[in-house]
């Protein structure tokens, strides 16, 4: 059956519906017809042919609809169909009018009000951090507890996610067994890109810190400077240990330009003071796994009652050092300077070094420990830890002593100690492996703990350096070996255990007893 053409638009239900009574009065479904590529909008709507009468079409005007023109906006496949029909004369006004359209488009979207995207780089580096950081901090021995993230909004955004990308990147090193340097492994581009990007607003943020109040040299910014530099510092210290140094030099230099250490300590500013301690403890240890030549001299300003008075602020979780051996092995250090200047006499240095092992042997670790509980209230186990971990560094202490002076000052003061020297050996051998064995038999109860026992990386370091020449014997050596792989296989470690642990395979191989002979460059020795 043929449809029939109603010009009085006589479809049922409205437009849309597609339905018209025949003559004999049943209702029939009508044909949809494919939507056209010309025509008025109306019809185009309606899916109806169109006879594209202009300015308003027939069709619509017989069904009493309104014909809502032939402006086809910017409907891609209507302009094409247009501009094919023009003449070669019209393409180039229309391709103006087109980009024309798209220009206005464009501005006005950008007048659109939309809600700011979540930072989907501080919300990664937030998982990161709780799931793989926050777990391991609380298992430390002897660190204060962990309350949550820290700081990542602001100012401190960039630090978290530089903290963040150290992580990452030390994982990726673990995970390989070695170090990794920027552009040495395609997998971890992405980590060093990003920790070089947030690197440079730290730093912007340091150096505007450094130059602002140029009178002030006590003011807020070069505090806040101090403590930047302790930041990038720790960051450094966690990735691959290659401008440890440079920030300790730089942090010299900010000290000596706010006045000196004298100025600082007579600030006695409780900002200040924490930040001091924490580099004070770095620089000290890496002093003595430095050369007696390279030590960073600066920090020789700092007195022994400067040491003892910025340690009332916590047992450094770095190391677990009671602070009146750390007085003592700071100044074991500056004595190896003096020796390798020529500033010291062999009577001064046999008087001098008798003096500080004399206090080493003085030094009381049951009471000290004893104190310990008292301040903290730790549990049973912790305080026989921490009397084990005291006589550790007592030991520890003055064998570095006798590994890193000269033998001949050793020998002079066992003899007065009244040492008894071991059967077939020097005296000075004698004093070097009986404080060897002890403190071995001390470090062997951590053995399998050192992953959460990273305070003790520089006696562990000491004991290595102690199994060095043809007799040392080698499951003792494998078990210097695994404490610092240990530690530096800790989420939380830095790098000076795999930099040490460098240092004394090469050092056992060499035959070489020395303490400078293993150490015969600059190395962060912490963890």
């Amino acid at each position: 059956m043929t449809p029939t053409n109603d010009p009085g638009g006589s479809e049922v239900g409205g437009a849309g519906v597609g339905t018209e009574l025949t003559n004999k009065g049943t209702i029939r479904q009508k044909r949809w017809t494919t939507r056209g590529r010309t025509g008025c909008l109306t019809c185009r709507a309606r899916h109806i042919k169109c006879d594209e009468t202009k300015p308003a079409c027939r069709r619509c005007a017989t069904s009493r609809r309104e014909c809502r023109g032939y402006d086809f906006g910017s409907d891609p496949d209507m302009l094409t169909a247009v501009a094919a029909r023009q003449s070669k004369q019209d393409a180039t006004t229309d391709a103006q009018c087109v980009r024309g359209l798209v220009q206005e488009v464009v501005a006005w979207r950008q007048h659109i009000d939309e809600p700011e995207p979540p930072d989907w780089e501080c919300m990664e580096a937030v998982r990161y951090y709780l799931v793989f950081v926050l777990p391991c901090c609380d298992e430390q021995f002897m660190a204060p507890p962990f309350t949550g993230l820290p700081p990542c909004h602001g100012p401190n955004r960039p630090i978290f996610l530089v903290d963040v990308s150290c992580h990452r990147i030390a994982d990726a090193a673990r995970a390989r067994g070695r170090l990794l340097r920027a552009r040495e492994d395609a997998s971890v581009d992405g980590a060093w890109a990003a920790h070089s990007r947030h690197m440079i607003q730290i730093l912007s943020a340091l150096n505007r810190g450094i130059s602002s109040d140029k009178g002030l040299m006590m003011s807020r910014s070069k505090k806040e400077a101090l403590r930047r530099i302790l930041t990038l510092l720790y960051f450094d210290l966690i990735v691959d240990a290659s401008t440890w140094r440079p920030h300790l030099v730089g942090y010299l230099a900010l000290v000596q330009h706010m006045g000196g250490v004298r100025a600082l300590m007579r600030e006695n500013d409780g900002y200040i003071n924490s930040t001091q301690w924490s580099i004070l403890v770095i620089a000290i240890a890496a002093n003595t796994t430095s050369p007696a030549s390279k030590q960073l001299c600066g920090f020789e300003a700092y007195t022994d009652e400067d040491i003892l008075l910025l340690s009332a602020l916590d047992t450094s979780p770095d190391l677990a050092c009671p602070p009146p051996l750390l007085v003592i092995v700071k100044n074991l250090t500056q004595l190896r300077g003096r020796i390798a200047d020529g500033r010291c006499t062999k009577i001064s240095l046999n008087t001098e070094l008798r003096d500080l092992f004399d206090r080493i042997g003085a030094f009381d670790y049951n009471a000290w420990a004893f104190k310990q509980v008292i301040n903290s209230k730790p549990a049973g186990e912790a305080v026989i830890s921490s009397t084990l971990v005291s006589h550790m560094f007592q030991v520890a202490a003055r064998l570095f002593g006798v590994l890193s002076l000269p033998h001949s000052a050793t020998v002079s003061w066992a003899g007065a100690a009244g040492y008894q020297r071991l059967p077939g050996m020097s005296m000075y051998d004698s004093v070097r492996i009986a404080h060897r064995c002890e403190l071995l038999d001390m470090l062997y109860r951590f053995r399998g703990r050192f992953r959460t026992a990273l305070a003790l990386a520089w006696p562990v370091t000491v004991a290595g350096v102690s199994l060095g020449g043809d007799g040392a014997s080698v499951e003792d050596r494998a078990f210097v070996a695994e404490a610092l792989l240990d530690m530096w296989m800790s989420r939380l470690s830095r790098c000076g255990p795999i930099l040490c642990l460098q240092k004394l395979r090469a050092f056992w191989d060499s035959g070489k007893t020395e303490w400078d002979d293993c150490f015969d460059e600059p190395v962060p020795p912490l963890a």
